[in-house]
């Protein structure tokens, strides 16, 4: 094995989902929608819905239902989970060139990883839905409420490497990977924050030559 291999998998690139990968907005809305009709909760504006992807699945419920009571919420979360199935099968797809990257990262031995903050439930009919799950070596959700600086020192420990990058969409992708030590890409074409992030890009095509930069720094 050459010096050049050991160093790509000894890397894991570390994915965001929503607003990274997956057109979210597409089926989050009309899922939030129907999810507060069926808990008798008023409607929201599709603004504050965008705004809030990123946060885990309750406290993402509890912002938009901020008067609704246990029960509500409860049947907000459970109907959320429900819809969001149905609208992932009719609208569910990927950003323009996304397949092509990770196909691209494998191919080259690279290690891949989601980090997420949505419900495992969530996450995994995403990634069977779009057929990507193939592509990653370690799936991290956010059911367990950690922040995702804790989920992403889980995935080096259990990928037993030190160096990787964070690709993500919003604050909670970028502070997180500041805080474990590894550097950010910062999609524009996402819902969130990437003011802070180490690198930025307008489109998934520019990712890997981002990652082999990084890779050739880290040498």
């Amino acid at each position: 094995m050459s010096c050049k291999s050991i160093v790509k998998k000894d890397f894991v690139v570390i994915f965001d989902l929503d607003g990274t990968l997956f057109k979210t907005r597409e089926v989050v809305l009309p899922a939030v929608k129907n999810a507060l009709e069926d808990a008798g909760l008023p409607p929201v504006d599709e603004t504050k819905v965008i705004s809030l992807l990123g946060e885990k699945t309750t406290e993402f419920c509890r912002q938009l239902a901020p008067d609704a009571n246990d029960e509500q919420l409860s049947l907000f979360i459970e109907r959320l989970g429900f819809h969001e199935m149905v609208f992932i099968q009719k609208y569910g797809v990927l950003f323009e060139g996304a397949e092509n990257v990770l196909k691209h990262l494998k191919t080259e031995g690279y290690q891949t990883a989601i980090c997420s903050n949505g419900s495992k439930d969530y996450v995994e009919f995403v990634l069977y839905s779009m057929d990507i799950m193939k592509y990653f070596d370690y799936v991290s959700c956010g059911e367990k409420e950690k922040p995702k600086k804790d989920m992403i020192r889980n995935i080096l420990d259990n990928l037993k490497v030190k160096n990787g990058v964070m690709v993500g969409d919003s604050n909670h992708d970028i502070s997180g990977a500041a805080a474990v030590g590894i550097p950010s890409v910062g999609v524009s074409y996402g819902y969130g924050d990437i003011t802070d992030a180490t690198y930025k890009i307008n489109s998934e095509g520019e990712l890997p030559k981002i990652v082999k930069l990084i890779v050739e720094n880290n040498k």
